[in-house]
């Protein structure tokens, strides 16, 4: 798979934190991809993805995909 070209100083990734300490949750990627980079994750009745941070124990929700216009 080739990498997707970015624009000139665009981030490789946009970090997913958590709300109340800012721990590293996730990363999504610029195609719209996410990658769960905690353990402690599952997915709801709705198809989101749930992470549970492992230092504060708050949770945060995410859609699996983010689609963007071309």
């Amino acid at each position: 798979m080739r990498p997707i070209p970015l624009a000139a100083g665009q981030p490789e990734y946009e970090r997913i934190e958590c709300r109340e300490c800012g721990q590293l949750l996730a990363k999504r990627w610029p195609g719209g991809g996410l990658l769960v980079v905690v353990i402690n994750q599952h997915v709801d009745r709705e198809g989101r993805i749930v992470i549970q941070c492992p230092s504060c124990n708050t949770r945060t929700r995410l859609r699996p995909h983010r689609y963007r216009a071309a």
